[in-house]
Order: C-alpha cells, then sequence, then structure tokens
C-alpha cells in the first residue's frame, strides 16, 4: 500500500477509534423509497448501489427509523465529547512535526453517520429506471476497495508526503510515528459510554431475516419458497437470454437473483471472460464493458418479464410482517425505550 494513503487510513482510523456506532447490519446501503420516484437524470446512475427502494411500505421501516435515530444521538454525544480534545491534539501534532521540519495539516473531528439502514429498500442492485440508461452506465461503477472520502486536511497532507518524495517520506514517517512520536496519541480517544443495545440487538434480529434465522425457525428470506420461485422464473429468463447459466443465479443462494447478476458482471472481463479474484485485479470492479453491461440489460429486461420488484417487495413485506408479530414484545419495549430518551 502506498504510504501516502496509509497515513490517510490511520488519521481517519483515529478519528472513529471512539464511535459508538456498530458494523452495518444491512446487506447494501441504503435508499430513502422518495428515492425511487426521482428521474434518472437527477440520480448518480455511475455509482453502483447494492439496493433498490421498495415500492411500498415495509414493516421494519419504523423500527429502523427508530434505531438511526438513537444512533445518530449517540454519535452526536461521542462528537461533542471528543471534539475538543481532538482539535488539541491536532495542534499539538502540527507543533511537534514543525519542531521536526515537517508540515501536519490539522484538521476537524469528522462526525459520521449512522450506518443502521432505513429499512425501506430490498436487497437487489439498483438499475436506472429508463432501459437506454442501463444500456449506457449498466449497474454503475463498483470499487469494494472505495471508502469515505478524505477530508480536504487529509487531501493535503497526501499531496505533501507526496512532495516529499521517496526518502523524505521515509523521514515524515519515523517523526510521526517513531518511539514516542508527534502522533502517539492518534487512535486513543476515549469512547463514550453508552449502552446502545436496546436498539442495536432488535436491528440485529432482524437483519437475520436476511441472512438466516428467520423467525423462530431457520432459513432467511431467499430461502422463502416464494423467492426461490420468484428467482427461478427470472433466472431462467436470464438463462434464456445467454447471459447466465443455473449454476450463475443459483450461485449465493442466500442472495437474490439479480445480486447474483451484479456479482457475475463484477467478475466478468471486458472481453466477457471470467476472471474472479476480488480486489487485486483491474477488473474486479465494474469498469462499464459491454459485457458487464450485458448482463445488466438483460437483467433489466428480465424484472420487468417477471415483475421482480414488486413481487419480492411483497415477499419481504410478509416475511417481515411474521417477524414483526413474533417479536412484538421485544419492539414495543424498544419503541417505549426511545420515548422515554426523547423525553429526557
Amino acid at each position: 500500500m502506498n504510504k501516502s494513503i496509509s497515513i490517510v487510513g490511520i488519521a481517519l482510523l483515529s478519528i472513529c477509534s471512539a464511535c459508538t456506532i456498530s458494523p452495518e447490519p444491512s446487506v447494501g446501503s441504503s435508499i430513502t423509497a422518495q428515492s425511487q420516484a426521482m428521474t434518472d437524470q437527477s440520480r448518480d446512475l455511475s455509482r453502483a448501489e447494492l439496493s433498490t427502494p421498495s415500492p411500498i411500505e415495509l414493516p421494519f421501516t419504523q423500527y429502523y427509523s427508530i434505531a438511526r435515530q438513537a444512533d445518530t444521538a449517540s454519535i452526536d454525544q461521542w462528537y461533542v465529547d471528543n471534539a475538543t480534545a481532538y482539535g488539541v491534539e491536532q495542534e499539538n501534532i502540527a507543533k511537534c512535526m514543525q519542531n521536526s521540519g515537517f508540515q501536519w495539516f490539522p484538521s476537524d473531528l469528522l462526525k459520521p453517520d449512522s450506518e443502521i439502514p432505513s429499512g425501506d429498500t430490498l436487497p437487489i442492485p439498483r438499475l436506472p429506471n429508463e432501459s437506454n440508461n442501463v444500456e449506457t452506465y449498466g449497474y454503475g461503477r463498483w470499487d469494494p476497495n472505495d471508502s469515505a472520502t478524505p477530508s480536504e486536511g487529509s487531501s493535503e497532507l497526501v499531496a505533501y508526503i507526496d512532495s516529499l518524495g521517496p526518502d523524505g517520506a521515509d523521514k515524515f514517517y519515523e517523526a510521526l510515528f517513531s518511539d514516542p512520536g508527534c502522533g502517539k496519541s492518534m487512535g486513543e480517544a476515549p469512547e463514550t459510554q453508552t449502552d446502545n443495545s436496546w436498539y442495536m440487538e432488535p436491528i440485529t434480529s432482524m437483519q437475520m431475516v436476511f441472512f438466516g434465522n428467520k423467525g423462530s425457525g431457520g432459513g432467511s428470506l431467499m430461502s422463502d419458497p416464494d423467492i426461490q420461485g420468484l428467482n427461478a422464473k427470472w433466472g431462467e429468463c436470464m438463462t434464456n437470454k445467454g447471459v447466465m447459466s443455473a449454476d450463475d443465479w443459483r450461485a449465493d443462494p442466500d442472495l437474490s437473483g439479480p445480486m447474483n447478476a451484479f456479482w457475475l458482471a463484477v467478475a466478468t472481463g471486458p472481453d466477457g471472460s471470467r476472471i474472479g479474484g476480488n480486489g487485486d485485479d483491474d477488473h474486479s470492479t465494474l469498469v462499464g464493458s459491454s459485457a458487464e453491461i450485458a448482463i445488466a440489460v438483460a437483467d433489466f429486461s428480465c424484472r420487468q418479464e417477471t415483475d421482480y420488484v414488486n413481487q419480492f417487495a411483497t415477499i419481504q413485506a410478509q416475511n417481515e410482517d411474521q417477524w414483526v408479530a413474533a417479536h412484538q414484545t421485544m419492539l414495543d419495549q424498544m419503541v417505549a425505550t426511545w420515548e422515554q430518551q426523547k423525553s429526557r
């Protein structure tokens, strides 16, 4: 890894080390239901998204909303508790590095967004609304190593380190990380002690509807016979169009058929060959080749022919309804706790 990139990662890690947010329990990034009404012209079609807005209201949405609000409040408190100390730390690093003959670019503490999903999406990769845009953009571009946009200060720092040359960069890192080093306090911000189990336990349990242990029995949403039947109809359509085999659309039974198509596109080189791998090959991301877009075009057509999105949403809502009914006591307690939190 390039050292000028790693320093940004370390700086960002120091920011997030004190966060109380939990790992994202969703299969993809959330898109609000309102975005479904957006025209293709007003959406970023060049960027791949691993979820599709639900055309109907989903039962989990209200509970995810409570968890997001609670999580955001926790993050806000973490920011209040740490922003001042972080600023002092950055200034101390700058003074120390200046004494060592180097520059440091102090940055503000970044406040992360809640990673709890909105709950109003389907685990189906997004496609544009219009066929001509599918032919142009396909699923969009996807880089599994794409991380949060670095701050302006981080960008300046990268440019500065690059300007030092290899020898100068080595000396810069020595001044920053040698024992004791100017950056000795990075990554040691105190955590805000907040009990988030009252909303994270229900959220984690709800996510098991997608990953397993659905309801009180085993399995997951994808093991629902209706979902399997829908995937079979969609898969037969894709096979008839010559872009996927039965093994392709069943490659991962815990994913929707279109999600398997998405990952097939990721693993398809510009010449149409299967390249495999994930992360080290230039072709392991969507690059907009005709071979990749052919899969997206067929997917778009088969979704329409099988009414895939509407049917999937209906089945997902039914599964969520069943889960809510079986866990109403836990969810009522979650709602009551939130009402108490808000009234303080």
